[in-house]
């Protein structure tokens, strides 16, 4: 099953750091690497005129901006399995409620995180990394991209479709 999702992507250095942790903790747990990102929206139906509303919408309303980060957590999912929580934000808030009306996207919790490492694991070797990698973490992430990405369960194949700069 392949799918759309749109990304939140960081700045250059910020991803080069974090890619470095997520293909760290990749190895150590036999996991499969990817891309530093903040999910916007996990599903997407994605077709000519969403993707022509939405360029419109981000080059005239969108902007770079920062977002902080928290504390390590897990939600005992495969996606989000290790993750940091990233503070609420009204930049952040309001795109995405704009994204959601715009792509007519039905209403849900969305909880804004950084994932580091995706999988299931036992509760016991989440917990042993959280406390050892905790307040370890650059606090600031820039926001520079959207990506919008072809998904599919086979996570090694994800793809960008789509690479929108923020304020071009």
């Amino acid at each position: 099953m392949t799918f759309t999702s749109i990304w939140l992507t960081l700045a250059n250095e910020q991803a080069a750091y974090y890619q470095n942790i997520i293909n760290d903790l990749a190895v150590q747990h036999n996991a499969t690497p990817f891309e530093p990102h903040i999910t916007l929206f996990p599903f997407v139906d994605w077709n000519a005129e969403q993707e022509a509303r939405f360029k419109e919408y981000l080059q005239q309303n969108c902007m770079p901006f920062e977002l902080e980060l928290q504390e390590l957590a897990t939600s005992g999912t495969f996606f989000q399995c290790c993750y940091l929580k990233v503070a609420p934000n009204a930049r952040l808030e309001k795109l995405w409620s704009d994204t959601r009306q715009l792509l007519r996207i039905e209403p849900y919790d969305y909880m804004p995180h950084l994932s580091l490492l995706y999988g299931n694991y036992p509760s016991a070797t989440i917990e042993n990394l959280i406390e050892t990698k905790q307040g370890k973490w650059t606090q600031s992430l820039k926001i520079r991209q959207v990506k919008v990405m072809s998904c599919s369960d086979d996570i090694a194949a994800w793809s960008a479709k789509e690479v929108l700069d923020l304020g071009a």
